[in-house]
């Protein structure tokens, strides 16, 4: 007996240990890595792109929804500082997916909040908006205060866009107060350093109180970078009103931006330093040390200088050479201020966004995962059996027992996974079946559909038509005003039944394209006052290569959740989203309208879309809170 629990307990040790042993090392490696993009990637992008790549496989490899959600974000906040909008928005749209599925919302968040300035970036302020306004309802919801207050900044700065300056400081104080509140120090220094430059024209004292506040903030927080772009503004702020004793101040304020940049060594911080001492020696009209700094930072200006900067810099130079005498130098600087201004108007104007996909073998199906896992088993069976092995001249019968033991459990093993792949395989064969089954269903359906449509067309519609002309031809000699009205009312109702009938043919989609259909969709729902609906399709060729009955399906499952929505959510404005990914189609539509809570209970609208997507594979996720709005989140793979 004493025997047999020590040979129990010794088997459990190197059966167990090794497993649970290279589990949490495969955690730990893949969040080193992710910790290794944060400590790179201001400094060494490349590596931090490299670090978060192997992150990303290494998550997908042992399927943790909640790494492979951590790990897109990193990746799209890498595209999104290359200016690779089309792969950062691709990145964000995937962690938000998988974040839907485990209820991640601190990513769902974040993620919102990045694609809002995405469409910023772009100009698509309505779009922005609506991307803040869903981050700041989930960071309201699930008590995220530093996401909240990044995008009330962030919200602060699309009004600032907007030229709504009302609306931009009440976004504004709200991050004052949630900073306050929740005590980050680091966005309450930055909520303080917007007000002020939002005041620096209109209300000079109260902008220099905010300046204040800033600096004593970024102070205690040590946070050197952020000092240095107060004492920049600081700088230029008493620069611009160069009156008794602001010209020492602005100095002053240089010197200890310059300071900081011995300290950080960052080229593109020394640009300012030498623009504010060229700004400072152009006051004094000291010209010869003005145009020595201003090309000192012309020198720099190729590195991380924005074009407003670069025309800036180009106006001062020629100022201070034409105030020098040098009208040579000064021509041509402002050739080259006017040369940079139509270059800039020729890319706003021609600007195109080129799509980047950057496509990984991510997903596993699970008879390769159960047999990886199986290999995975038996190659460490052997390794442990030579382990033990290796002991056998100490205690030859200990060995030999763990031996016997070992091979019978592996035997059950492998009994085991076979069983499984056959259940797997007898589940693939039922879910087949039931797919066929679902799909002649539908079939039956359309032909249905396609009889009663022909019969209203035919049928009702023909006799509508005739009795419409049988009375026009009555009324030609009467001139019966009543008579006249009946026959438009004939007209309103032949046009009804008209649209009913090609709504119900399968032959509807016949002859135009998918965004056709969809905008006559929109265009019925709002001349009906139903509500205003957005739609958003990405990329814009999605429907281009999906086959006709694919699209038939996809409009007809649309048609049902808005034809939902209408009758239920009471809603004003409703948003469609359609996104292709590699191979899957994302469709959501949002609402804000009066939610529900779910009880379980089912429609015939919501079932006849459940049996559309079952013939499709497709899934159904609802996200409704009452008085909130709902979210309607469908997902259909297709082969392209």
């Amino acid at each position: 007996m004493f025997l047999t629990c020590i040979l129990k307990y010794i088997i459990a040790f190197f059966v167990l240990f090794p497993l649970m042993l290279l589990g949490q090392n495969g955690l730990q490696r893949i969040e080193k890595e992710i910790d290794s993009f944060t400590i790179y990637i201001d400094h060494n992008p490349e590596a931090a792109h490299h670090h978060i790549k192997n992150a990303y496989l290494q998550s997908v490899a042992i399927g943790n929804d909640s790494l492979i959600a951590r790990s897109l974000c990193n990746m799209a906040y890498y595209a999104y500082l290359k200016r690779d909008y089309a792969a950062a928005r691709a990145h964000y749209s995937k962690a938000i997916t998988y974040s839907r599925q485990i209820k991640y919302f601190k990513i769902l968040a974040y993620s919102y909040s990045q694609l809002g300035m995405i469409a910023s970036d772009e100009d698509h302020f309505d779009q922005a908006l609506r991307y803040y306004l869903a981050s700041l309802k989930y960071a309201d919801a699930c008590n995220l205060p530093d996401i909240k207050s990044k995008t009330l900044i962030n919200l602060g700065n699309l009004y600032l866009l907007q030229k709504d300056t009302l609306k931009s400081l009440e976004y504004y104080e709200q991050n004052i107060v949630n900073a306050k509140e929740h005590g980050l120090k680091e966005l309450l220094g930055q909520g303080y350093i917007t007000l002020a430059m939002m005041y620096v024209s209109s209300k000079k004292s109260k902008s220099l109180g905010y300046f204040a506040e800033a600096l004593r903030i970024v102070k205690e927080n040590h946070d050197l970078a952020t000092e240095f772009i107060i004492h920049t503004n600081l700088g230029s702020f008493y620069l611009d009103y160069p009156i008794k004793g602001n010209l020492k101040k602005a100095f002053r304020h240089i010197q200890e931006s310059a300071k900081i940049q011995n300290i950080l060594h960052d080229e593109s911080m020394l640009f300012f330093v030498y623009f504010n001492y060229g700004g400072y020696f152009l006051t004094q009209k000291k010209y010869q040390a003005a145009i020595a700094y201003y090309q000192k930072a012309l020198v720099l200006s190729s590195k991380s200088i924005t074009s407003d900067q670069k025309l800036n810099l180009y106006k001062f130079i020629a100022k201070s050479y034409a105030l020098n005498d040098d009208y040579k130098n000064a021509y041509k600087f402002q050739e080259r201020l006017k040369s940079l201004n139509d270059s800039i108007f020729n890319i706003n104007k021609n600007i195109a966004f080129s799509e980047i996909q950057t496509k990984y073998e991510v997903e596993k199906k699970n008879l390769k995962i159960d047999l990886l896992s199986k290999e995975k088993t038996i190659e460490q069976s052997r390794r442990q059996v030579v382990f033990v092995l290796a002991i056998a001249v100490a205690i030859p019968l200990l060995v030999l027992t763990l031996f016997y033991r070992k091979k019978n459990k592996l035997q059950k093993v492998i009994n085991s996974k076979e069983h499984k792949l056959f259940l797997q395989e007898k589940l693939n064969l039922e879910t087949q079946n039931e797919v066929e089954r679902m799909s002649g269903i539908l079939e039956g359906q359309t032909a249905e559909r396609d009889r009663i449509a022909s019969e209203i067309h035919d049928g009702i519609g023909g006799e509508l038509a005739g009795i419409k002309l049988h009375l026009h031809r009555i009324n030609e000699s009467l001139e019966d005003d009543k008579i006249a009205l009946v026959i438009n009312r004939l007209s309103g109702l032949f046009q009804e039944l008209r649209n009913i009938s090609h709504n119900l043919s399968s032959n509807f989609l016949k002859g135009k394209d998918f965004q056709t259909a969809l905008l006559e969709l929109k265009k019925g729902l709002e001349e009906r006052n139903e509500f205003k609906l957005e739609i958003v399709i990405y990329p814009e060729d999605t429907f281009a290569a999906l086959s006709e009955s694919f699209t038939h399906e996809i409009y007809r499952i649309i048609q049902e959740l808005l034809a939902n929505v209408s009758k239920h959510a009471e809603a004003e404005e409703v948003s469609l989203t359609i996104t292709r990914h590699d191979n899957f189609l994302n469709i959501i539509v949002e609402d804000d309208g009066v939610g529900f809570k779910s009880d379980g209970v089912s429609g015939i609208g919501l079932k006849n879309i459940a049996n559309r997507l079952k013939s499709l594979q497709g899934t159904l996720n609802i996200e409704s809170i009452v008085g909130n709005g709902s979210s309607i989140i469908v997902d259909i793979p297709y082969k392209p």
